[in-house]
């Protein structure tokens, strides 16, 4: 199995213009400090907020289908309720 380390997106319109379907990310707590994201459109720039936690990754591309694995830092992320977690992405801007 590959790994991918990094990704290009090429547009041809100005990422404001592009018209874009509301994004479905799904988060799961796959393990104490583990989550995944799946997704099944495309979300642009995904971004994770929690008041009290940070995550590995954020402002990444997710294909329809693909799954992202990120890590939970905080001092206690058993804690962390997944529903407490907000998604944000560009889709929710665009449309």
């Amino acid at each position: 199995e590959g790994y991918i380390y990094k990704r290009n997106y090429y547009t041809i319109k100005k990422w404001k213009h592009l018209k874009t379907s509301t994004a479905d990310v799904t988060l799961i707590k796959a393990g104490e400090n583990q989550l995944t994201l799946k997704s099944t459109t495309v979300a642009l720039f995904v971004d994770l907020y929690h008041k009290e936690v940070r995550f590995s990754d954020r402002g990444f591309i997710m294909l329809p289908g693909e799954k992202k694995d990120l890590e939970i830092i905080s001092e206690d992320p058993s804690r962390v309720n997944v529903d407490d977690i907000r998604v944000f992405t560009l889709n929710d801007c665009l449309h």
